[in-house]
């Protein structure tokens, strides 16, 4: 580890869930500073995404593990058949629309648990080195105990549970005027050399697809603005110019965890 350079884990969430999002993953990856997010196996685009993805070994993938579907028209259900674990899905056939409608149902661990890990069998077959899984929505607080067993799960399967250690830095926060870009450089101008890591939303494009998405309070078009400045801040230019004139190495949170040991 060089003492004298900035070491950043960037991360971002919901690869797979529309074709929008995936492409941003991906050309965010290959041409700005993205090396890690996380999968959602329950959604549509999800084996397609994985196409892109499992041959890139410079890219760390995770498992956002997926109990909830949050739009108002956009719905998926279960990787198993809804009728094996009908205490998460609603009458549909669908994951619930927020946590505490899950948790209202009085969801059964073991349900729980069988959908975590059919996700994780079935980005594995779809050849996702899968290193690490989160929750998607946090939904580990539905049960009491359910956040104990997630970990012990992900234990079991040989994976880390979240991406992000209590050793890993997060950027200055800094007063700064500007678009997304400009207040993301700021922060990391800000920054002393060590290992950082920085959540990066939900990056994708600005398309029809996402303005399709939305809820009560947070609509489409708000919904895809706020994540194609997400894809921006990881592939805008000047991000990239600042890290290769600066020596801010973008890294994946397995090159993080050996760093840290080194």
């Amino acid at each position: 580890m060089d003492a004298s350079k900035i070491y950043l884990v960037t991360k971002a969430d919901d690869v797979g869930s529309n074709d929008s999002a995936h492409r941003a993953f991906f050309d965010g990856y290959k041409q700005g500073i993205l090396r890690n997010g996380v999968i959602m196996m329950t959604c549509s685009k999800a084996k397609e995404a994985a196409e892109f993805f499992k041959n890139e070994k410079g890219f760390c993938m995770g498992l956002h593990l997926t109990l909830n579907a949050e739009w108002d028209s956009v719905k998926w259900g279960p990787v198993l058949p809804p009728e094996k674990v009908p205490s998460i899905v609603d009458k549909n056939g669908h994951l619930f629309q927020t946590t505490q409608e899950l948790h209202d149902n009085n969801p059964k661990v073991e349900h729980i648990l069988a959908e975590m890990q059919a996700q994780l069998d079935l980005a594995r077959e779809y050849g996702l080195d899968i290193k690490f899984a989160d929750s998607h929505m946090g939904f580990t607080w539905v049960v009491e105990g359910l956040a104990d067993k997630a970990r012990e799960w992900a234990r079991k399967n040989g994976i880390e549970w979240g991406s992000h250690k209590p050793w890993f830095k997060r950027l200055p926060e800094v007063d700064c005027d500007g678009d997304p870009v400009e207040k993301f450089l700021a922060r990391l101008k800000a920054a002393e050399p060590g290992i950082y890591y920085m959540h990066f939303g939900h990056p994708a494009y600005d398309t029809p697809e996402m303005r399709a998405l939305g809820h009560e309070g947070h609509p489409g078009d708000a919904v895809a603005v706020e994540r194609d400045n997400d894809r921006r801040r990881l592939m805008d230019p000047r991000v990239v110019e600042y890290c290769k004139e600066h020596g801010v190495i973008p890294i994946t949170f397995t090159q993080a965890l050996e760093l840290s040991k080194a």
